[in-house]
C-alpha cells in the first residue's frame, strides 16, 4: 500500500527522535513572514512543495548584494525558473497559484545545507532502506552531482539533469575524501537512515524509504524521505549489484521473508 507523507509531516515526526536532531536542517511550514525570518538567519533557504517529487516545485532563495531576493529552481510543472524580486510578498505571489487549494500549506521552508565541494559543486546522496522480517536493512546507496544551473540552485534530481554516480565516487572524487573517510561517511549515512526509517515506521507502515541527504562538513543532513522510492537511478550505475539487491529484497518482502 502506498502511503504519501508530506515533507512537513515527515520532519514533525523525525524531530521526535532526539538521536536524529543533529541530522535535520531546520524545516517548517512555509509562510511569507517565516521566509523573511529564515532569510535573516540563513544565507539561503529552500522553498519546497510539500508533496511534489522529481525536483518539481523547489526553489533556492537568498538575498543578493542589493538586498533583493534571488531565486532559482523549478516550478510545480518542472519548468526552470530564476530571477529576483524586491520583497518576500512578491516571491510569495509567485507561489500563490499552487497554494489556494491547500490553505497555504503546500510548501515548506528548509534551511539550505551547504552540501558541496570547495568549488561549489553540489552533491547529494540517496539511501534505500527496506523493512525485512528481521528488521530494517540498507538496500543500497548512490550519489549525485551536477553542473550548469544545478551549481546555482543545488537541486539534484535525475529528472532535472543531475548525474548519478556510486556513493564512493562522489565522496572521494568530488568531495576529496580518502578511502577511509569515504567508508566512515557511508557508514554514518546508513546509520542515520536506519534511525530515520525506524522513526517513520512508528506512525507509517511503509516497507521501504528512499532517503535523500546532503553532507555538510561531513555530517549527513536529511533533505526528505520518499515513501514510494524509484530505483531507476540505481539501475543506471555501472555496477548493477545494488539494483539487484534492492529487487531481491522486494521479492523477499513479498514472500514474507
Amino acid at each position: 500500500m502506498y502511503i504519501k507523507v508530506s515533507k512537513a509531516n515527515q520532519f514533525q515526526l523525525l524531530r521526535t527522535n532526539s538521536e536524529l536532531l543533529a541530522y535535520l536542517p531546520e524545516t517548517t511550514v512555509y509562510n511569507k513572514d517565516l521566509l523573511g525570518l529564515f532569510l535573516k538567519r540563513f544565507s539561503a533557504v529552500y522553498v519546497k512543495h510539500s508533496t511534489a517529487g522529481q525536483g518539481r516545485g523547489v526553489f533556492k532563495v537568498w538575498r543578493n548584494d542589493t538586498g533583493d531576493i534571488g531565486f532559482s529552481g523549478f516550478s510545480i510543472h518542472g519548468i526552470e525558473s530564476s530571477g529576483s524580486v524586491k520583497t518576500v510578498e512578491e516571491f510569495d505571489y509567485l507561489l500563490q497559484p499552487f497554494r489556494s487549494s491547500t490553505n497555504g500549506k503546500a510548501y515548506i521552508l528548509q534551511e539550505a545545507v551547504n552540501s558541496s565541494n570547495h568549488d561549489g559543486v553540489p552533491v547529494s546522496f540517496r539511501v534505500h532502506v527496506q523493512k525485512m522480517k528481521h528488521g530494517w536493512v540498507i538496500g543500497g546507496t548512490k550519489g549525485a552531482t551536477g553542473s550548469g544551473v544545478i551549481i546555482d540552485n543545488g537541486i539534484l534530481n535525475r529528472n532535472r539533469g543531475s548525474i548519478t554516480l556510486p556513493t564512493y565516487e562522489v565522496l572521494e572524487n568530488v568531495l576529496g575524501m580518502t578511502i577511509e573517510e569515504s567508508k566512515e561517511a557511508t557508514k554514518l549515512l546508513e546509520k542515520v537512515s536506519i534511525l530515520a526509517a525506524e522513526t517513520m515506521a512508528v506512525k507509517y507502515a511503509c516497507r521501504e524509504f528512499g532517503i535523500d541527504f546532503g553532507l555538510e562538513n561531513g555530517i549527513p543532513k536529511i533533505f526528505e524521505m520518499n515513501t514510494q522510492p524509484s530505483i531507476v537511478a540505481f539501475s543506471l550505475l555501472e555496477d548493477k549489484s545494488i539494483w539487484k539487491q534492492i529487487v531481491s529484497n522486494r521479492k523477499a518482502q513479498n514472500q514474507g521473508l
